[in-house]
């Protein structure tokens, strides 16, 4: 998102692109930010030749200290606006943040844009992050700790990843008591691995001993048709 509002002039990458961390992405239309900057470029230029004149004849005793002080505040004023002038006009050029790629495009050319309103989803592919909603049983006897040992077989293709452990949640979904735990692994060079993908997680639980009857509790949500239609 763009810290200042304008016009879209220009889109400079297509949705699919990789990107590197600092290369232009979206420009706006600087023309009102180059006048407010000569703007206030010539009131500071003229602020600072009277307050040259000035200090000379303050200099000379003809002007009392009282005479120049308003105008040193007035010229502190005149690199402000300057300098947030020259501000605007470098937040008119979106960057990105990191390496990554565009995931979808949310504006189009000569659209204005408020502020913080999002122009671009950009994905970090550095890394596959899984989510995994763990219920209460699942949970307990599961080392939520960087400790943790995680398999993910991706559902559409014999593909398997080492998952391990980023994040978890203490707070339970509102309506499911499920928990959400994050794994984080590295993504395989053979196939193009996109967000939404579903993979099957395998993972390791401490060892405790179970009733022969014991199951688990799952949200509805948590279940799927394979391919065996199973």
């Amino acid at each position: 998102a763009f810290q200042v509002t304008e016009r879209i002039e220009r889109i400079l990458v297509d949705e699919g692109a990789r990107v590197s961390k600092g290369q232009p992405l979206v420009e706006l239309d600087r023309t009102d930010y180059e006048l407010q900057r000569r703007e206030a470029e010539a009131r500071l230029h003229q602020l600072e030749a009277d307050l040259t004149r000035k200090r000379a004849l303050l200099a000379e005793g003809i002007l009392a200290p009282a005479a120049v002080e308003p105008l040193q505040a007035n010229v502190v004023a005149a690199r402000v606006a300057h300098d947030s002038a020259l501000r605007d006009i470098g937040h008119s050029t979106l960057q990105a943040p990191f390496d990554g790629v565009i995931a979808r495009r949310l504006v189009e050319p000569d659209m204005v844009v408020a502020i913080g309103s999002p122009v671009l989803e950009l994905q970090d592919d550095q890394h596959i992050e899984v989510s995994v909603d763990l219920p209460e049983t699942a949970a307990l006897s599961i080392p939520l700790s960087p400790d943790l040992q995680a398999t993910g077989e991706l559902v559409i293709a014999e593909l398997k990843l080492p998952l391990r452990y980023k994040e978890h949640s203490t707070q339970p979904r509102e309506g499911a008591r499920t928990y959400r735990l994050v794994l984080q692994g590295e993504p395989p060079e053979d196939y193009n691995l996109l967000p939404g993908m579903a993979m099957r997680v395998s993972l390791q639980r401490n060892e405790q001993p179970q009733a022969e009857d014991e199951g688990f509790r799952l949200p509805l949500s948590a279940l799927q048709t394979g391919r065996d239609g199973k």
